[in-house]
């Protein structure tokens, strides 16, 4: 990294755009932004249900086939990733980080062609537990044991790459 490399930060085209005249303050922007997502926190619950459901079945896919069906592991890799990014927005940060490690388990395992349906629907269960409203606002340090314990299956599969 050069000495010139926080001012190539500065002047790219969307920093450029941004410092234009007439556009919105930042402030305005950012409580713009939060009202609409704010709007939106209830229809989070029935957006995790359908994920939910949609991660079910590519879980049915990539099982019935062993792991073997790639595009069934994609698949998979997609719906478990559509859970984790959106959970720390509306206020269930345990959603995303069980997400994220179901991604990283599917992820070796699909690198290394080695499939645990086991593994897979440990991480499922743990999604449909923590996505519950009772868990929404906690802190991934409150569930450190679970984490742990997700971690350590993780850990098995040897990591990509």
């Amino acid at each position: 990294m050069t000495d010139d490399a926080p001012n190539v930060a500065r002047n790219s085209r969307f920093a450029v755009m941004a410092r234009r005249p007439g556009g919105m303050p930042i402030d305005a922007a950012v409580a713009r932004a939060e009202t609409s997502l704010a709007g939106m926190a209830s229809e989070y619950q029935q957006w995790l249900r359908n994920d939910l459901a949609a991660l079910e079945q590519a879980v049915d896919r990539a099982s019935a086939s062993q792991g073997q069906d790639d595009e069934a592991m994609a698949a998979l890799y997609r719906c478990a990733g559509a859970v984790r990014d959106l959970g720390t927005t509306f206020g269930q940060p345990l959603v995303t980080v069980v997400a994220d490690k179901l991604c990283e388990l599917v992820h070796r395992q699909r690198h290394g062609r080695l499939y645990a349906g086991d593994a897979v629907h440990a991480h499922l269960a743990a999604l449909r537990l923590v996505g519950q409203p009772l868990y929404a606002g906690r802190a991934p340090a409150d569930a450190g044991p679970l984490l742990d314990g997700l971690s350590a299956i993780v850990a098995k599969f040897p990591a990509a790459g």
